[in-house]
This record gives C-alpha cells, sequence and structure tokens, in this order.
C-alpha cells in the first residue's frame, strides 16, 4: 500500500538522489507488469496450442521468449524485436516496450551539468546505442 500526504502527493522513497536506481526501479515495474500480461496471453494460447493452431504455436513461441528476457531484466524495447514478435505481443500493449522519455528536475541550467543529469544522459545515450 502506497501512503500518500494530505494533498495526494506520494513520498519519495528514497533518501538519496541516484538516476541509475530510479531508472532501474521503473524499468522493474514496467517489466513486473509486462510478466503479469504475457502469463496471461499464454494461458489464452495454451488451448490453441494443444490443438495444433499454427499462429498460436508461433505466437507462445514469441511470447516466451520475450517473456523469458524480461524475467532475466531485459525490458521489451531493449530486445530487438521482429516485426512478428512485435504483432505477437501488439494487443499485450506492453508498457517496457514502449518508448522512454528521460527528463531531470533541475532548479537552474547551469545544473544541467551536475552528475546526476550527466548520469541520465549517459543511461539515455545508451539505450539509443542499442
Amino acid at each position: 500500500m502506497v501512503r500518500c500526504f494530505e494533498d495526494g502527493s506520494i513520498p519519495f522513497a528514497y533518501e538519496t538522489i541516484d538516476p541509475v536506481r530510479d531508472v532501474e526501479t521503473i524499468d522493474l515495474e514496467l517489466m513486473a507488469a509486462d510478466s503479469t500480461t504475457l502469463q496471461n496471453k499464454l494461458v489464452r494460447l495454451e488451448k490453441k496450442v494443444k490443438a495444433n493452431e499454427k499462429e498460436a504455436i508461433r505466437e507462445n513461441e514469441h511470447c516466451q521468449k520475450i517473456y523469458a528476457a524480461i524475467q532475466q531484466g531485459i525490458p521489451a524495447r531493449k530486445q530487438k524485436l521482429t516485426l512478428q514478435e512485435m504483432a505477437s505481443v501488439f494487443e499485450c500493449n506492453l508498457v517496457s516496450l514502449k518508448p522512454v522519455l528521460y527528463i531531470a528536475n533541475i532548479k537552474t541550467m547551469t545544473d544541467a551539468g551536475n552528475k546526476y543529469v550527466t548520469a541520465l544522459k549517459q543511461i539515455a545515450a545508451a539505450e539509443m546505442r542499442k
């Protein structure tokens, strides 16, 4: 259960600033949601796979592959999915497959070069290279 302040705001979970930790935490939350979504799809596909439906077998294989990578901590957007794999999970609306926008909350433009913003820029740049 999340505790809120009287104004409805949610307190920050950590006492320190660490963009790398925060990005990892958000990715883990997104992957947890995707994991549940993919498990549900795999359950729905079971009967069709047992009935030897080719399309369901293909979708099942793709979903199993994506699910396994998510279990290893790789968000869907970093898995370099093929068009067929993307089609297989299209209806799942995986949140870890969505594009990411990294935003740093800074007081002044002079803060734009601080170590936290630099760390966030490095995370974004690394993701763009993949």
